[in-house]
Order: C-alpha cells, then structure tokens, then sequence
C-alpha cells in the first residue's frame, strides 16, 4: 500500500505543476490579449481624431472664453456706483439739515 501511495504523490505533484504552467500560461494569454486590445483601440481612437475636422479646417475661430467688464452688471454701468451714492448721501444730508433747520424755525 505505501507504493501506491508513494507512486500516487509524484503523480499529484506532477498534476499540480501542470496546472500551475497551465493557468500561467492563460494568465499570460489573457495579458497579451488585453495589452492587444488596448492597442487596437488606441490606434482607432488616433484614427478618429485624425479625421475630425477642426475648427481651422470650418473655417470658424475656435470659441474663446470671454469675461465680462468688471465695471458692468447686466444693462448697468457699475462704475458711476460710487458717484450716485456720494450724490444720494449728500442729498440726504441736505435734506436732513433743511428739515432740521424749518423745525427749529417754527
């Protein structure tokens, strides 16, 4: 019985490393095949762009990001803000005094 056992060992060894050459061959195959893949969609992505037309090709400007002048807002001209409350302010103080100064009269 012990050489049967001892014969049925070497067969199991033998049995393992064929299977481990053989998944390590697929794991290879499956590598290869994924790093073809990629290829193959790299070289039609390079083929799509090279045949898109461009902007320059339309004949049309590409489109520029373009920033609004700080000084406006909409319809309104932000930079004489400052004048117009100056003014609003001094008006009111005028107003205020006018006032102040009837009521201390009558």
């Amino acid at each position: 019985m012990q050489s049967i056992e001892n014969q049925k060992t070497p067969l199991i060894e033998r049995a393992k490393a064929a299977l481990t050459k053989v998944s390590q061959k697929i794991v290879s195959a499956k590598l290869a095949m994924q790093t073809k893949t990629i290829r193959f969609v790299a070289k039609c992505m390079q083929r799509l762009e090279e045949n898109m037309i461009h902007p320059m090709q339309k004949g049309v400007e590409m489109a520029k990001l373009q920033t609004p002048d700080p000084s406006t807002f909409g319809e309104f001209d932000l930079s004489t803000l400052p004048k117009y409350v100056c003014y609003k302010a001094a008006l009111q103080k005028e107003k205020t005094t006018y006032q102040t100064i009837s009521l201390a009269l009558l």
